[in-house]
């Protein structure tokens, strides 16, 4: 079962490595993921780059307030997993020319705020 969902969270960089060198630049923070009909490569990294550091901050703010082992293990597994993505996210878009935002969307910045005062029992439930 782990291998599916491993697949699924590498598929933002395997679908990176396909694309065409010559894309526009991007930086600062992510442009909103619904607001994106179609994505070119700048706004693809920046919209994964996005969700990577939401999956990361998610993930470290788990392993601090939780208290059951399999919350800890799968927490710990996402952080682990979502830097693996930045690092190869980083260097396909360095091979490209592009740039990753330094902040996650404002959407996806929502989304942990909405987390942030959760406990431990708290995320499990969600």
């Amino acid at each position: 079962m782990r291998q599916p969902f491993l697949a699924a969270l590498l598929l933002p960089a395997a679908l990176l490595a396909t694309l065409p060198a010559s894309a526009q630049e991007t930086g600062g923070t992510a442009p909103s993921a619904g607001s994106l009909q179609t994505l070119d490569p700048a706004s693809f990294v920046a919209v994964a780059a996005s969700l990577a550091m939401l999956e990361i901050e998610a993930g470290s703010h788990a392993l601090q307030t939780a208290t059951r082992p399999e919350m800890v293990e799968l927490a710990r597994d996402a952080v682990q997993l979502q830097g693996e993505v930045m690092q190869r996210l980083r260097a396909a878009a360095e091979e490209r020319g592009l740039l990753l935002p330094e902040a996650m969307s404002l959407e996806h910045r929502a989304v942990l705020e909405g987390l942030a005062p959760l406990d431990g029992d708290e995320l499990a439930r969600r």
